[in-house]
């Protein structure tokens, strides 16, 4: 049994008849050994796992953490229906998702509650592929491409296909805000992989203010902001970041425009994840921002929802990347070989001084490795048989001398090949591979994942896979074929970590195990005592991102001085200076950039702090894939 066949994953399926039967009416006949293709259709339909064949429905999952939603709820100590969701909840769920990625957080909520007790308000995506998976998947109400109308309450709708108001939530029901957003606007980096983010993204500044507007206008219960791109931040300088981020930047007369503190009554506190803590293949860390407003329990139910989620982690068993993988005799692998990889266009190469920028990093590094020729590519050839045609066939050549030297530099200090991956993304003079098992964290771009073990390429169900996304159950229509929905897949929350963090915050809603007398009770209510014997149960660790920690922080910095109040936060004000359309086009901004005694102590701060730009890294990103 294929592995990925195992977790239910898409169509082609294969019947005892030896047919793929692929999406509509047709099938393709195949040979019975399943070895040779024989009349494949020249045009791909796109694929739907709802044909998934009877006799597959029942087999045991190779991933064992599949069953995330019930292993969360039984840790919580919430009893399961009938259904293996919980009991209805005394309020039904309203939610609005903005930029959260493929739909993540109303699948996972999906799986945590009975669909009685959810609605999906409004789905917004900027990118296209991901706003037609989320409309086939997340049954909303309302989608739209456009931010700016969650935060006008009004716009084109892509469910009813026409202008329109968005829906709100009932009074009765408990309204939750999902988004995400880049920390470019907060500090300024100029990466390749930031550069490639934005530019798909096209926009780079208003998802945050935008996001922010729509919280302080809808005022949800409780939010959940990912912080993207803070890999990219130089760590000595993340503290600060984050500490304007939530506390923002007071101006002359007190006001505030940026943190997410200024907009009163919520409680803030941030939570870091690490996926492989939740049964994932991941090596990543993600960071996440709650709010929760003071009528359902504030800062108090922050804490406590960060409390929750860091409990459900380790609650599943941990996954292998290659339990995951495709073998290559698969017939769907096959399927999409012929009909996708061999098709693809090859990324361009880069053109002019980037070029020469990129081929002079590849010459430092091939002699430091001692190395002449293509030795991976030597390789296949020679030992394995592997001709250049069959190998990669949508590449570009920059790509395959990437896998060269990153090849050269895994066999050089004894890395295993079975397990050996590698992120074509980064940059090849930061070690860009592991073979432990994991895949190697994304940038906010996504990534671009290549396996040594299977000489290959990712694809885009091995991607989601990995993800957690039960694809089996889905409707992928719409994905843009393979490669763009193996960027979408690695740029995405992982389901089971969306699912913990929105698992942890139901529970923590409330001002108790089962709320108060007024009838504020949280969605998923605790048994009494429970989170008391979570407390008592929960192992010492060392100290972990939070509110409280940032606060610890500033006091060890000695923050109330005018030099350390804006060293941390200089290279993040001398951007909001240098962009003044961030000033200019968000609503609520100040209008004019700091000038007079502010813009002395800004550059003043700033000739304290040392001005080197990290190494340039040569990047293989291939065809831009969006953030």
């Amino acid at each position: 049994v294929e592995n990925l066949e195992a977790l239910d994953f898409c169509v082609p399926k294969v019947g005892r008849d030896g047919n793929i039967a692929a999406a509509g009416e047709k099938s393709i006949k195949v040979a019975p050994d399943g070895k040779k293709e024989e009349d494949l259709p020249e045009e791909v339909e796109e694929l739907s796992s709802s044909e998934s064949s009877e006799e597959e429905s029942g087999r045991d999952p190779t991933w064992a953490a599949k069953d995330w939603a019930v292993r969360f709820l039984a840790k919580l100590g919430c009893a399961p229906g009938h259904d293996g969701h919980p009991a209805a909840s005394s309020r039904r769920i309203a939610l609005t998702s903005c930029h959260a990625g493929l739909g993540a957080p109303a699948l996972a909520l999906g799986m945590l509650l009975p669909p009685e007790a959810l609605r999906v308000l409004c789905v917004c995506e900027a990118d296209e592929n991901s706003l037609r998976f989320a409309k086939a998947n997340c049954k909303a109400e309302s989608a739209c491409k456009d931010l700016t109308t969650v935060a006008h309450g009004e716009g084109q709708c892509d469910v009813r296909h026409r202008t329109a108001k968005l829906p709100a939530p009932e009074p009765e029901e408990l309204h939750i805000f999902v988004g995400g957003f880049h920390i470019r606007p907060f500090v300024g980096l100029d990466t390749a992989v930031g550069r490639v983010a934005n530019k798909n993204l096209s926009i780079e500044w208003e998802p945050y203010q935008l996001l922010r507007r729509c919280i302080a206008e809808q005022r949800p219960s409780a939010a959940l902001l990912e912080v993207r791109g803070l890999g990219e931040v130089p760590r000595p300088q993340q503290p600060g970041v984050l500490r304007l981020l939530i506390d923002g930047n007071r101006n002359p007369d007190g006001t505030d425009n940026w943190g997410l503190r200024s907009l009163g009554g919520y409680g803030v506190e941030l939570i870091e994840t690490r996926s492989s803590d939740f049964g994932l293949p991941l090596a990543e860390r993600r960071v996440f921002v709650v709010l929760i407003s003071e009528a359902a329990g504030g800062s108090e139910a922050a804490e406590r929802a960060a409390f929750l989620t860091r409990t459900l982690a380790g609650s599943m068993p941990r996954a292998s990347v290659a339990e995951l993988l495709l073998e290559n005799s698969s017939t769907r692998l096959l399927h999409i070989v012929k009909h996708e990889w061999t098709r693809a266009e090859r990324p361009a190469e880069l053109n002019g001084e980037a070029k020469n920028k990129q081929n002079r990093l590849f010459h430092i590094e091939s002699k430091e490795l001692g190395i002449r020729g293509a030795p991976y590519k030597d390789y296949l050839n020679n030992d394995l048989g592997i001709k250049d045609q069959d190998w990669y066939p949508h590449a570009s050549t920059s790509q395959k001398t990437f896998l060269n030297l990153a090849w050269a530099q895994a066999r050089q200090v004894g890395a295993e090949f079975e397990t050996l991956v590698v992120d074509m993304t980064q940059g090849i003079r930061s070690q860009p591979w592991r073979d432990d098992g994991l895949l190697p964290a994304a940038e906010a771009g996504g990534a671009l994942h290549y396996t040594f073990g299977r000489h290959r390429p990712f694809t885009g169900l091995e991607v989601l896979g990995c993800h957690g996304f039960p694809v089996g159950s889905l409707d992928l229509r719409g994905l843009g074929g393979d490669l763009l929905a193996a960027r979408l897949a690695s740029a995405t929350a992982p389901l089971p970590v969306m699912g913990a963090l929105l698992c942890g915050l139901l529970a923590s809603l409330g001002t108790g195990d089962t709320g108060d007398s007024s009838g504020n009770h949280a969605p998923l209510c605790l048994p009494t005592g429970r989170l008391d014997e979570l407390k008592a149960a929960a192992p010492a660790v060392a100290e972990t991102l939070s509110a409280r920690a940032l606060e610890a922080w500033a006091e060890e910095a000695g923050s109330s001085t005018e030099e350390s109040h804006l060293g941390g936060r200089a290279t993040v004000l001398l951007n909001l200076v240098r962009n003044d359309s961030f000033a200019q086009r968000a609503k609520g901004v100040p209008q004019a950039a700091p000038s007079g005694e502010a813009a002395r102590l800004i550059h003043s701060a700033l000739a304290k702090v040392t001005d080197e730009d990290e190494p340039a890294q040569a990047t293989i990103s291939g065809a831009a894939g969006p953030a």
